[in-house]
């Protein structure tokens, strides 16, 4: 890592495990994960449907809880939601007349009302 890269995210040994309605096998969805991601850093999650590519970002961003392991941002445990992340939703949670940045300052102007348009587009 450069002087100039801090870490962003560390996630540590995250698994995630539903239980199963039967009282069966629980469903493991994803298990033992690590990795970490940089300031600044693009990273994109791929995989077919169904494995697991939207629970892991619930869980990273405080929407789901991990059945194991810790997600730590920015030096700390993330610990339920917090204004610290957002989850910007695929389909149905989008506004499909907006574009996918009109469709960020949506939710950066009703979180911040007073700002100017140049503010919301800055900051999103």
């Amino acid at each position: 890592m450069s002087a100039s890269q801090k870490t962003l995210l560390e996630i540590q040994n995250l698994t995630r495990r539903y239980s199963s309605p039967d009282g069966g096998e629980p469903l493991t969805v994803f298990e033992n994960a690590n990795f970490d991601i940089q300031k600044g850093e693009f990273v994109c999650i791929i995989g077919h449907s169904g494995c697991g590519k939207s629970t892991i970002l619930n869980v990273l961003a405080g929407l789901d809880t991990a059945t194991s392991g810790v997600v730590i941002m920015e030096g700390r445990e993330v610990c339920g939601p917090s204004l610290d992340r957002g989850v910007v939703f695929q389909n149905y949670s989008l506004l499909p007349w907006m574009s996918a940045l009109k469709n960020v300052m949506f939710g950066v102007k009703a979180r911040f009302p007073n700002w100017t348009r140049k503010q919301v587009k800055d900051h999103s």
